[in-house]
């Protein structure tokens, strides 16, 4: 006993026993942070004070949720946009795995911590993020959000050429970017809607920006990893319709270009348009494109991530398909074609023909093997008549007539 007791006392450790009554604090949450430009975060307590209302209990969805947001805005303590913004970082932060910080230059509300009045556009904003929330906050996404954007001048005096030049290097300059998170196995990004200014303005600071980032595009059946878009996507269409006054689906009204929108454009000071043309002649799907994805470089992300280090790449520039067949302007091929034929006549028939009844006179015709034939009346009378008959004894009677 006394050798064993000399033992311990040269160096031998043994286990303190855990005492459970000792904890102090628990452990902190590990969420990724989601950074959301052009959006506002309300505080919901201080409109509440400011109202004279002194808890949520008097309301009558007393927990926090969209719910709840609609009807702060229905109480008129929210204007339309601000709960819209709202309500989108709630169903953003209801799945309990992520935090939204915004940055915006609204006025018309009070805000929570996890905003910033702050004009992106400035080269000194990347040090006023760090100043405001620390260099300890990294985020997972940041986010340019689409939700409105007005025709016309607004996207060149809201985007300037300063945030694509500046600020959107800075994010990987300054280790802004959250690597070391196992959440998905999407990895970090930075997402901007698919416009002919981003476009543009991307095209523009092409060099710079291809130092730091590999530039891809987001089709719209791939758009769940677009964080924003997946939580405002959940929200009941009907209430942001009715209550927050827009359409869910802004991403198809915003976030396109149409052929005829980029003939008609005016020319960009520092983009020739023949190259932003051939840009959009490679992008595969072209119609289906509603985000732009920029990726940091392999050469920035940390080596202790590991494995995961892997899915980030290690050339900058554009990545696209060298041999689209369906890019902008591309004409439509055999294969297209026939599914979109087959999709339509795989529809029922009273849908074909009340399509078409304003079409349907005595001198219409319908091109079949090269030779226009015109329809007898007696099938227009039986088609008026009866929408759900059977198109293929149509069809079949139609072969049977003797002209």
């Amino acid at each position: 006993a006394k050798q064993t007791n000399k033992q311990n006392k040269i160096g031998d450790r043994r286990r303190r026993a855990r005492n459970p009554e000792s904890w102090t604090a628990g452990i902190p949450s590990r969420k990724a942070n989601i950074l959301c430009l052009g959006v506002s975060y309300a505080c919901i307590n201080s409109m509440l004070q400011a109202a004279g209302v002194k808890n949520t209990e008097v309301l009558i969805h007393s927990t926090r949720s969209v719910d709840q947001v609609a009807e702060l805005v229905r109480r008129n303590l929210l204007t339309s946009m601000d709960g819209r913004d709202l309500a989108r970082c709630v169903a953003l932060e209801s799945s309990n795995r992520m935090h939204a910080y915004t940055v915006s230059m609204e006025k018309g509300a009070t805000y929570g911590s996890r905003h910033l009045h702050a004009n992106f556009n400035r080269p000194s904003f990347i040090r006023c993020l760090k100043t405001s929330w620390g260099p300890s906050v990294k985020f997972r996404q940041v986010i340019l959000d689409y939700f409105w954007i007005p025709k016309g001048t607004w996207s060149h005096a809201h985007w300037t050429p300063n945030f694509f030049s500046k600020t959107i290097p800075g994010f990987v300059q300054e280790d802004f970017f959250d690597y070391d998170y196992s959440w998905d196995n999407n990895g970090a990004a930075l997402y901007l809607p698919f416009t002919l200014h981003c476009m543009n303005e991307i095209v523009a600071s092409l060099e710079t920006i291809s130092k730091y980032y590999s530039i891809s595009v987001l089709r719209k059946e791939e758009l769940h990893e677009h964080t924003l878009w997946e939580a405002t996507s959940r929200i009941d269409p009907a209430m942001m319709q009715n209550v927050f006054g827009k359409n869910i689906n802004q991403e198809d009204n915003y976030c396109v270009i149409t052929e005829q929108e980029f003939l008609s454009s005016a020319d960009h000071s520092h983009v020739h348009k023949q190259d932003l043309a051939n840009l959009l002649e490679h992008m595969e799907d072209f119609s289906k494109v509603r985000m732009i994805r920029l990726r940091p470089l392999r050469k920035y992300v940390p080596e202790c991530i590991g494995m995961r280090r892997e899915m980030y790449p290690t050339q900058g520039g554009f990545v696209l398909d060298k041999e689209a067949k369906r890019g902008m302007g591309a004409r439509e091929d055999g294969e297209t074609r026939k599914s979109r034929l087959n999709a339509k006549n795989s529809r029922t028939t009273k849908q074909r023909f009340l399509a078409t009844t304003p079409a349907l006179k005595k001198t219409h015709k319908r091109k079949k093997n090269g030779s226009a034939q015109t329809i007898p009346s007696e099938w227009k009378n039986d088609v008026d008549s009866n929408f759900d008959v059977n198109f293929d004894k149509i069809h079949s009677k139609k072969k049977n007539v003797v002209t």
